[in-house]
């Protein structure tokens, strides 16, 4: 082989690699929010690979069956106690609710304003000839804390949906390293 053909294979090999490691860049960009549920996934699997075996023995060699029993057990034993804490959570957020809803029924019925309020303050009667001024903006406060919880109804939805993306491809993903995990693996040992 001459040198002229050498340089040649150099820079063909060169531009395979430049290549191949653009388009790894590329994917990578393109899979950058879905990266994370698959480390997870990975991760999960390996933690969960005993686990898997010894119900794989159990199932006579099953492996499909023996990972879909692992997830099963798996999303139970992380979903019921994620399910117990929003409930909890959201019972909370009806008592303190249900709380203060008579609360400001009753102020709002008695005519009490947020000055009435501030006035029972030992500084309240400072705050007298600025009353216009605070009443204007609690009123600015009151518009902007709507068009805040207006405007973040599309950030809420997509947040659920892109959550929800990333449950299904945690799942999909685990099934799968839980199937062929080892088997990939060795073939990634054989390059």
């Amino acid at each position: 082989m001459t040198g002229k053909e050498k340089k040649k294979l150099n820079a063909g090999r060169t531009f395979i690699v430049v290549f191949l490691l653009l388009v790894l860049l590329a994917f990578l960009v393109m899979i950058k929010s879905y990266l994370i549920a698959l480390i997870l996934s990975g991760l999960a699997a390996a933690l969960l690979s005993a686990f898997h075996h010894w119900i794989t023995r159990k199932m006579h060699g099953r492996i499909r069956t023996a990972a879909v029993i692992v997830l099963v057990i798996t999303c139970l034993g992380l979903g019921i106690p994620l399910i117990g804490l929003g409930a909890l959570v959201a019972s909370q957020a009806i008592k303190v609710g249900n709380l203060l809803a008579p609360w400001v029924t009753e102020q709002i019925s008695t005519g009490s304003s947020i000055f009435d309020l501030l006035s029972r303050l030992p500084f309240g009667n400072n705050l007298e000839p600025y009353r216009e001024m605070i009443v204007e903006r609690i009123g600015q406060m009151g518009a902007s804390l709507g068009n805040f919880i207006v405007s973040s109804i599309p950030d809420i939805t997509k947040g659920t949906v892109s959550f929800s993306l990333n449950i299904f491809i945690f799942i999909y993903s685990l099934y799968y390293f839980l199937v062929h995990g080892t088997s990939a693996v060795n073939d990634l040992h054989v390059y």
